[in-house]
């Protein structure tokens, strides 16, 4: 995730989003495993008014295996979905195929899951928070709460109304599942919709047209809204009821990842430049025009502007949103790329996010940026002091002996590992799209005030897609990842509703500041990933804050405007107002060199003065601003 002293969302929505709210067969209520007694409770009441309906149809309990085939529709394209369960094995999967970047599939056995993402990655998941929302989705399409061998914890939450209806709204986690809120018709006894916390937000999902005959109890049509406010449709026109199993395990099976779609022309490695400028930045070629210049960043996904797109030839189409940091939501489309390189790498045949450069967060020499697809395929090491960018087919053996390895984990598509915030464990996203130190999300910090600043300086703000909005910085004695150390670290603090700030399964986002004298390099294949020092001369390090107290704001022109100013800071003290109208930096005329100039400065932790022309209520007025350490 990108941030200019901000942060970009995950780009992955379209599989988490999807993947995690597709539950198709879900004839809701509350039920208990086979060998769990049903208590005369509120809950186990409405479980028996949903299974009245299918008992005379010899559906006593849905534990026999199914296949379902349909239409999906999402993001603007159309395709197939299938869905084959056999509960009595707990085993499911889901697929959506031939739409587009709206493809997914996921499997389901017992506690292990595998995905086939929408990249086309296929892989198991791993992280804990991904895999139980996986495993409740599957629970739902192998038959919910009517199924008799997939035992869940049922309770009545309260009574309520969906579009006029009164409903019953129950809460259901299955075994090895997350919780999941469902609302019973009281008039139908059939589910309405569902939903469940997909972090860092919530998917909601209706139901329509219920079956008859033997198919009576099962929604053959739903719309899930994730969490991003994307739409998907699935229609069911085909059910096969008491299917062979060996059948439904065939599709189930973890596929083969098929023929590669990357390769390295002429070896096994290639290495290229790498601009620090306030995140990595390289340049990638499209379909054989370029070089773009492209953030490499490794807590996103593929995604060009609009004139990106158009320089290199490519057709727009779909169209979804993407919420950013602050929880709103922006538009984007979709455009194929058959062949993307990176010096001698090649990616190809992949769908990208196409958005409007204001939107992105992205400065305005950036032409897109590139994360997950590449490190998901390559071996990819960041070499932060020699500036240089190394991709591998594979590991070399001195890097798979290093016992400094650590283990890694992928939530959804972000690496992640686990560190302490001042003596805390949690996990920790690595993120080299934010160019700070560390930024705190609201849960962690709510849970865990004895780890939390005495003082927090409020002024800052945080840029990325979906928009802006107010941070606070202060300071925490120690982080640790791994065998790394890290002693007075400034942090970022926002306190957002919505967006990635609020997911309660992360603690942190780590930055390009604690990578900048390091070498980093990450191994998704063996999860693996490695923090070393680098044997080079550092050059001078990246801030760990700006230090000078304020940021600006440009798109074109001849003005830009302050877009903060930090409490306490020296832009405070000299009197610099957030709105004020800069017109020059150090004499020099605003343009889109001066401000990446002036930001590079800044992020070099050049002590220089800055001056600043400012036009404020019809007058010009000189400032000068002496950076220096202000966040004790």
């Amino acid at each position: 995730m990108h941030a200019s002293e901000s942060r970009q969302p995950r780009l992955h929505t379209v599989l988490s989003a999807v993947a995690c709210s597709v539950a198709l067969l879900a004839t809701s209520g509350a039920v208990f495993g086979e060998d769990q007694a049903a208590t005369p409770d509120l809950s186990s009441q409405i479980v028996g008014r949903v299974r009245d309906p299918i008992l005379p149809h010899g559906q006593a309990t849905v534990c026999h295996a199914m296949i379902m085939e349909g239409s999906a529709k999402s993001l603007g394209f159309s395709g197939k979905v299938l869905i084959a369960a056999d509960p009595q094995a707990r085993l499911t999967t889901i697929q959506v195929t031939d739409a587009g970047p709206a493809n997914f599939a996921i499997g389901v056995a017992g506690s292990k899951v595998w995905v086939r993402d929408y990249s086309g990655v296929v892989r198991d998941v791993d992280f804990d928070g991904y895999r139980a929302g996986l495993v409740s989705d599957a629970y739902w399409a192998s038959g919910g709460l009517m199924n008799a061998c997939w035992p869940a914890a049922v309770r009545f939450l309260k009574a309520d109304k969906v579009g006029g209806v009164s409903a019953d709204v129950l809460e259901v986690v299955p075994e090895g599942g997350k919780a999941t809120q469902v609302w019973i018709s009281r008039k139908t006894q059939l589910p309405l919709r569902w939903s469940r916390r997909d972090e860092p937000d919530v998917a909601t999902t209706t139901y329509s047209n219920y079956g008859r005959g033997r198919s009576v109890g099962m929604p053959l049509k739903q719309s899930t809204v994730d969490l991003d406010g994307n739409r998907l449709d699935l229609t069911i026109k085909k059910i096969q009821m008491n299917a062979d199993p060996a059948v439904v395990a065939a599709q189930a099976q973890k596929p083969a990842q098929g023929a590669p779609d990357y390769s390295i022309d002429g070896g096994t490695s290639t290495t290229v430049p790498m601009r620090l400028t306030q995140q990595p930045h390289v340049d990638v070629m499209i379909n054989g025009k370029g070089p773009f210049n492209f953030m490499l960043d490794t807590g996103g996904s593929l995604m060009l502007t609009t004139a990106t797109a158009k320089a290199a030839g490519l057709k727009l189409s779909g169209a979804g949103s993407v919420k950013g940091i602050v929880g709103r939501a922006a538009p984007k489309k979709f455009a194929h790329i058959s062949d993307l390189s990176i010096g001698a790498a090649h990616l190809t045949d992949q769908y990208t996010t196409v958005m409007n450069p204001a939107q992105t967060g992205f400065d305005t020499t950036t032409a897109g940026s590139i994360g997950y697809e590449v490190l998901a395929r390559f071996t990819t090491s960041f070499d932060f002091p020699k500036q240089q960018l190394t991709l591998s087919l594979a590991p070399d053996q001195a890097l798979l002996d290093d016992p400094g390895a650590l283990p890694m984990q992928i939530d959804h598509t972000m690496p992640t590992v686990t560190g302490a915030i001042d003596g805390v464990s949690d996990y920790l996203w690595l993120d080299t799209g934010y160019n700070g130190t560390l930024m705190i999300n609201r849960p962690f910090t709510q849970a865990h005030a004895e780890a939390m600043p005495q003082k927090l300086y409020a002024g800052s703000t945080i840029s990325g897609t979906g928009g802006i909005g107010a941070t606070q910085c202060g300071r925490i004695p120690h982080l640790a990842i791994g065998a790394a150390s890290f002693t007075d670290v400034i942090a970022m603090f926002p306190s957002f509703p919505a967006g990635p700030n609020s997911d309660a399964e992360i603690a942190a986002d780590i930055g390009d500041t604690v990578f900048s004298s390091s070498v980093l390099t990450f191994d998704y294949r063996t999860r693996r990933v490695w923090l070393k020092p680098s044997d080079s001369a550092a050059p001078p390090p990246v801030a760990s804050y700006n230090q000078t107290g304020f940021g600006l704001d440009y798109d074109k022109g001849t003005v830009a405007k302050v877009s903060y100013v930090m409490e306490g800071s020296p832009a405070a003290e000299v009197g610099l107002h957030k709105g004020d109208k800069v017109v020059a930096i150090n004499q020099q005329s605003m343009s889109g060199e001066v401000i990446t100039a002036i930001k590079q400065r800044i992020a070099a932790q050049d002590s220089s003065p800055i001056q600043l022309t400012v036009l404020r209520d019809g007058k010009v007025t000189e400032f000068e601003v002496q950076p220096r350490a202000y966040i004790q």
